[in-house]
């Protein structure tokens, strides 16, 4: 009998150990499968990721701003990692205009077809 209540009682162990690893986690300020913040938001990884985000947007709304810098983020981890970031980004200059070509440019007083070369135009004269 002594074996069986043993087993018994090294399962209900188990169980408690594996109960109380939760809540120790959580005493300590972490929580299992909770969201933690980044340490360096500036790490090549969470850049990259930062590009990615900003690309997929750039997709969806037809736009096209850059990445500035990544102001502070967390992350999670459950069946892979998830991350909650917060971005600074740019949109990039508005296109200058065109300048206008000098030969189109108007002259003050003077009619751009007055600097071609006159001809005479011979008219006719028979009513």
């Amino acid at each position: 009998m002594a074996p069986k209540s043993l087993h018994i009682l090294l399962a209900a162990l188990s169980l408690m150990a594996v109960a109380l690893v939760p809540i120790s986690a959580a005493s300590r300020g972490h929580i299992v499968g909770g969201w933690k913040p980044i340490d360096n938001p500036n790490a090549p990884e969470i850049v990259e990721i930062a590009k990615f985000a900003i690309s997929e947007y750039n997709k969806q709304k037809k736009t096209a701003l850059d990445l500035v810098s990544v102001v502070k983020g967390e992350s999670q981890v459950v069946a892979g990692i998830n991350y909650r970031l917060v971005i600074s980004a740019k949109a990039p200059p508005p296109p200058r205009p065109r300048p206008i070509p000098p030969s189109f440019t108007p002259s003050l007083g003077r009619s751009p077809l007055s600097s071609l070369p006159s001809r005479k135009l011979k008219t006719d004269r028979r009513f």
